[in-house]
């Protein structure tokens, strides 16, 4: 244990930073007896957690099937995108919201995950049915 608080006090020292306590928690292997959890817990001063749902928006554990995982990813894409309406901007405005959404948001987890191959795809597939959509209202017979 002495060794872990050494650690995150040479973190601090070199660093710069101040490790927040009441802001950290710990996770140990499922392997690991409760009684001794707790215990480590409480000596380092940080909280006791089962698991992290999510750091940064992203999960923290990923098992076998990871397009699960990133629904919520897709979901914030999706709804970025019709919150704008697209039937109101031009071609040109939907391609920076595109860029700007669409394609910003899912950096971050691609930095941190090899996402599927078939999320990027639905994730492309949204993104190209949000350019070409268009007013019939306004179409043009001619």
């Amino acid at each position: 244990m002495d060794c872990i608080k050494g650690i995150l006090t040479k973190f601090e020292r070199d660093s710069g930073l101040k490790i927040n306590l009441h802001k950290s928690a710990v996770v140990f292997s499922k392997n690991v007896d409760m009684v001794l959890k707790q215990a480590l817990a409480s000596r380092l001063g940080v909280e006791l957690v089962d698991k992290h749902e999510k750091y940064l928006g992203l999960p923290t554990v990923s098992g076998r099937s990871k397009r699960e995982l990133f629904v919520s990813l897709k979901t914030r894409v999706w709804s970025k995108l019709q919150n704008w309406g697209a039937k109101r901007l031009s071609q040109a405005g939907r391609m920076v919201l595109m860029k700007a959404v669409a394609q910003a948001i899912p950096t971050y987890a691609m930095g941190c995950f090899l996402l599927p191959n078939g999320f990027l795809h639905e994730l492309d597939s949204m993104s190209a049915n949000f350019f070409w959509q268009h007013d019939r209202s306004r179409a043009f017979i001619g």
